[in-house]
């Protein structure tokens, strides 16, 4: 799952040759696979350690130089990743040197950018920002960070610069990513919760792919299928997980909610519910599942009535159980009440107190004090979503769009996020951008957000800044830096004393994160007091996805899914990252391209009620039968072209990518 916790790994000493051995199954990179040395032999060679923040994993990594230049990133053995290192990771040493790389300022001047010094930048933007507040109210501006920020502590002082300016509107990865499933199970538990598999005998794989999202966890998922144990996968994809799985259900799009009260149906009717559970609770729960027959979970999923029975039958018997939900659960429209109906399938099979700890669910945003007042005026989105806005504190950033057309929103910030490709509905945001008053970027690239830019401010990446302190990033300063630069020069010196993140994070008093515990199975809540004062419902009702299958679009597109090579926009400057994915492909079953008169390979133009891309065909029996597959992040074949703002789920504000009605044609 994204951001899985570093337990998860047993303890185990691991070989030189147990990490080739899982390079090869896991599709990735380990130790001993990064870039070749090279140059004088006399020259001194050095290494340093540090943690890879491409994305969650947050693997060890050991950098080697080599006179003073890097020569290659291998996998830190003694981290508790244990040595792993993607083929991302490995290709970190093109992305610090690669020639696309900014080094100084950018100000947009008409049709073109002109570079500026350091001290000249961010003067023009402490200016402007102050300008726009001072004409139109602190709540006209927005900060918005991306993926490289998940989990990272620079947020909480992003946080607090917006608190200091008075705008409530920072939005994070959270409004499209994991929130969901922290939502749903918090509702249900009172408490995130992770998975610990090691201690599962049957384990559950539901909508998420640890090859590509959790690469250091792919071989303890492999080993849950080893007899006695079982691994059932449930993804309308033949993964290189479920290639391994027992038992591999594949239901069709948005239908996981249908799926899941099935499974509740059979433990209730079949009195294998192994928790006391309120009889009232029961009750409703099973008023609620009765419909779900298995005959009925057949027609609306196209997963097997007797997969079905045999499924639920395995939770119970087979336990203690674990499931792990990921963002093929997440998004759709209906992800939180279905993240809420797994939930209760985990408590109701015995498992959450056997093999759950609890675990944070929202960002500490404590930082030292005196802290800045937080805003009292509300968030944008936190009226139509208020129980996103209250378990996150964020703006919803699928509502920024609307919020510029409407003249509320007139400033946008854009920190590590290149939202104007990652976020649905592309062509409607890059439309009410060009409505901004400015438009700030921070990115080591020039990026399709930074060329639309107002000021492209050009950070360092993650390598360049302590432990790692790797060179490559000239000119360019470290985001810490950045903050507290803008926050001083708006005005903000005594709330932004300290030079880095590491004095400030020094200083800093207070309460901090939770330490995991074990979740007690009393706390289950099957029916929310929280989601009825919301005006949702209570029990963990599915609803159809409202974009349904139609003559004109009778398939279903799944926008977006992790691939093996890129994460999400990032490594696209990377040769040896992008020979592994050179071109965008929409994956669909041979039956359905068949009927097209699509081959293998063939140009392809796929369309939704909202556009049309271009990709290459790849046909695949690993996909089902009524879906087509496309990667996101790609500049000349945008997914998000072809998404909305529409459908999205009314209690997170998630956007439907997984499950949207859409038609393939050759070109």
């Amino acid at each position: 799952m994204p951001g899985a916790p570093t337990r998860l790994i047993a303890k185990k000493k691991w070989t030189r040759r147990d990490l080739l051995k899982l390079a090869q199954i896991g599709g990735v990179g380990a130790v001993g696979a990064g870039l070749a040395f090279g140059g004088r032999a006399d020259a001194v060679v050095e290494t340093r350690r540090g943690v890879c923040r491409l994305c969650t994993m947050h693997c060890g990594i050991v950098a080697t130089l080599k006179g003073g230049k890097l020569a290659r990133i291998d996998g830190d053995l003694k981290s508790n990743t244990s040595g792993f290192v993607c083929l991302n990771g490995q290709g970190y040493r093109e992305l610090l040197a690669s020639r696309a790389r900014i080094h100084t300022p950018l100000v947009r001047k008409g049709d073109h950018f002109e570079p500026v010094e350091w001290e000249a930048a961010i003067a023009l933007v402490a200016e402007r920002l102050l300008a726009i507040r001072a004409k139109k109210g602190p709540a006209s501006i927005a900060f918005e960070t991306g993926w490289p920020f998940v989990r990272h502590p620079l947020v909480p002082y992003i946080q607090r610069l917006c608190d200091a300016l008075g705008t409530p509107n920072l939005a994070t990865v959270a409004s499209l990513c994991e929130a969901t499933g922290r939502m749903g199970r918090a509702l249900v538990h009172g408490s995130n919760y992770w998975p610990m598999m090691q201690k599962a005998k049957t384990l559950v794989i539901w909508g998420a792919n640890p090859a590509h999202a959790a690469g250091p966890y792919f071989h303890q998922v492999v080993a849950a299928a080893k007899s006695p144990r079982a691994l059932i996968v449930i993804d309308p994809v033949r993964t290189e997980v479920a290639a391994h799985a027992t038992h591999h259900l594949m239901p069709r799009p948005g239908t996981d909610g249908a799926l899941a009260l099935g499974i509740l149906r059979i433990l209730i009717e079949e009195d294998r519910v192994k928790i006391p559970v309120p009889p009232s609770d029961l009750a409703d729960l099973g008023r609620l599942a009765a419909p779900y027959t298995p005959a009925e979970v057949e027609r609306l999923t196209t997963v097997s009535a007797q997969q079905v029975q045999t499924v639920a039958r395995i939770l119970s018997e087979n336990g203690p159980t674990a499931i792990w939900d990921g963002l093929g659960v997440e998004h759709h429209e209906n992800g939180v009440q279905t993240v809420r109906a797994i939930s209760v399938i985990y408590s109701l099979c015995g498992g959450l107190e056997a093999t759950a700890e609890a675990r944070p669910g929202e960002i500490d945003w404590h930082t030292p004090e005196p802290m800045p007042p937080r805003p009292t005026i509300p968030a944008i989105g936190a009226e139509e979503f208020p129980v996103f806005h209250a378990f996150q504190r964020q703006a919803q950033k699928q509502r920024f769009p609307a919020a510029i057309e409407a003249g509320a929103l007139s400033a946008l910030v854009l920190v590590g996020s290149n939202a104007l490709l990652t976020a649905p509905g592309s062509a409607r945001l890059r439309a009410a951008v060009d409505q901004l008053d400015l438009l700030v970027v921070v990115d080591p690239f020039l990026t399709a957000s930074a060329e639309q830019a107002d000021v492209v401010l050009p950070a360092t990446t993650f390598g360049e800044d302590a432990p790692l302190s790797l060179p490559g990033g000239e000119g360019a300063w470290p985001d810490d830096k950045l903050i507290f630069s803008l926050a001083r020069a708006l005005g903000f010196a005594s709330s932004f004393p300290w030079q880095t993140l590491e004095e400030a994070e020094h200083a800093r008093r207070g309460p901090r994160k939770s330490k995991a515990a074990p979740l007690d199975p009393s706390t289950l809540t099957i029916r929310s007091a929280v989601l009825e004062k919301a005006g949702q419902p209570g029990l963990p009702v599915w609803t159809p996805p409202s974009d349904a299958p139609s003559p004109e679009f009778p398939l279903i597109l799944v926008a977006g899914p992790r691939t093996r090579a890129f994460i999400n926009s990032q490594l696209r400057e990377a040769p040896s990252v992008r020979a592994k994915m050179p071109r965008p492909l929409a994956r669909l079953h041979p039956a359905a391209a068949t009927a097209r008169g699509i081959a293998d390979g063939d140009p392809v133009i796929v369309r939704t009620k909202v556009g049309s891309v271009q990709f290459w065909a790849e046909l695949s029996g690993d996909i089902h039968p009524e879906v087509v597959v496309v990667p996101h992040g790609w500049a000349e074949a945008n997914a998000n072209a072809l998404t909305d703002v529409s459908g999205l789920d009314p209690i997170s504000g998630f956007p439907a990518f997984r499950s949207r009605a859409c038609q393939i044609a050759r070109s």
